[in-house]
């Protein structure tokens, strides 16, 4: 990737703090030689999550490889950094002056993005894709009283920063200081309040949709699978299958890699007790979309369970060896 790889990554992993960082970062005045010159002391903390940031964000946009996870150690030099902003200014005449005006700016595009969050929040669900593989997800998101309960707290968050600014337009200095100061507090309340009301919803919907036709037909193959018989995931890894049915899985996602790993040809990525197994058939786990591009057709396989849209297959391996030839 370019060299500034990781510079639209810094705003969106820092978001919302990362539109107050240009001014956390110009208070710090490091363009003055005497800032670096001063002896080391409490006040220098700023200073330490500047570099704490800039160094991790310079050294990962050297490498050649580059992916956004790779810069998450900065994260916490970055809202350090923006948190230690957000302490009383002094109220010396002046001293606020072009900092305040940096906070107004960024503190209006903080409470436009979250009314446009809040928006997106009430009308998105209406634009979820189906997914294939999950049918009703979409449904149960639209059905479900998550838009709002999202949307609520970002409206509330957007409304209380214009507040805030119409308060400190024509009041002293001091107050003026003092109330730009605490700009941090409604996107700090926006947060904690989608953590108490939109989590504890959340997390029962993904599993019931998403994670519970995978561990249900998991327990089932754990159940059905005969002595010996290898345990085939099509398509997505999905790893938990391990975990519930408590037994090894090969992941693959064509039916000629099943065949090489089956037959032992590829013994360095395969368990031995799948690779050496001698069964005569093969436990089938996917979607309707992968077990179809896998090349399962009608009365390829017996069918042992389905959950939604995924299935478990039982299929002879002379068919699997057939199916391998013509993929």
């Amino acid at each position: 990737g370019p060299p500034w790889f990781y510079l639209p990554w810094v705003v969106v992993l820092l978001l919302p703090w990362s539109l107050f960082l240009p001014v956390a970062v110009a208070r710090l005045r490091l363009w003055r030689l005497p800032v670096w010159r001063e002896a080391a002391g409490p006040a220098d903390l700023p200073l330490l999550a500047s570099l704490w940031l800039v160094v991790i964000v310079a050294f990962f946009s050297a490498a050649a490889t580059k992916l956004p996870g790779y810069i998450l150690p900065a994260v916490p030099g970055g809202l350090l950094l923006v948190g230690l902003m957000f302490m009383p200014f002094s109220t010396a005449p002046g001293s606020t002056a072009p900092f305040g005006s940096g906070l107004r700016w960024s503190a209006a595009v903080n409470a436009l993005l979250l009314a446009l969050a809040a928006l997106a929040a009430v009308l998105a669900p209406r634009w979820i894709g189906g997914d294939p593989a999950y049918p009703h997800f979409a449904a149960a998101i639209q059905a479900s009283p998550l838009p709002l309960l999202l949307a609520i707290p970002l409206a509330l968050a957007a409304l209380a920063l214009v507040m805030q600014l119409l308060s400190t337009r024509r009041v002293d200095a001091a107050t003026t200081s003092d109330g730009l100061s605490r700009l941090w507090v409604p996107n700090a309340a926006a947060f904690a309040a989608v953590l108490a009301l939109v989590v504890p919803v959340l997390t029962p919907l993904l599993d019931r949709e998403r994670l519970l036709p995978i561990r249900e037909l998991a327990r089932l193959a754990a159940r059905e699978a005969r002595s010996d018989e290898p345990l085939v995931v099509v398509g997505y890894k999905r790893y938990s299958v391990v975990y519930y049915s408590g037994r090894p899985a090969l992941f693959v996602s064509s039916a000629s890699g099943a065949r090489r790993a089956l037959t032992g040809r590829d013994k360095d990525h395969v368990p031995p007790t799948i690779s050496g197994s001698k069964c005569p058939s093969v436990l089938l786990l996917g979607s309707d979309p992968e077990l179809l591009e896998f090349g399962i057709g009608p009365g390829d396989a017996t069918l042992l369970g389905r959950r939604d849209s995924h299935q478990l297959l039982r299929l002879p391996v002379e068919r699997l060896r057939q199916i391998a030839r013509q993929s």
